[in-house]
């Protein structure tokens, strides 16, 4: 049991990752670099695991490139790949199945 409860940890995790960085390349145009994430999570250490799990997993593709301001700095920038948007709507999709589930009333009768 106990090693489904760290799973579902890591998805929850994961999936708040890859929706930060989802949302930050729509709204700026361009990917977060690792500590725009982290900073945004609001968790270094846990965070970084979870960012290097999502690239062993292939949701995420790391490039370094330069700083967008200081460009003497270099920067690890982070991208969702095809497999992570996937994971994304899997995740969304089971979520919008248990709040539903929530939702709906339970009848006293039994089915036919």
């Amino acid at each position: 049991m106990r090693n489904l409860a760290l799973t579902i940890i890591h998805i929850r995790a994961l999936a708040r990752v890859l929706n930060f960085i989802a949302e930050f390349s729509e709204k700026h145009g361009r990917d977060p670099y690792t500590r725009e994430v982290l900073r945004s999570i609001r968790t270094w250490g846990h965070g970084h695991k979870i960012i290097k799990l999502a690239e062993k997993l292939g949701l995420i593709e790391r490039y370094e490139d330069k700083h967008p301001t200081n460009k003497r700095i270099k920067c690890k920038y982070n991208t969702i790949t095809g497999k992570g948007s996937r994971f994304l709507s899997l995740v969304q999709l089971i979520a919008d199945i248990d709040t539903k589930t929530e939702e709906e009333p339970e009848s006293e009768e039994e089915p036919p």
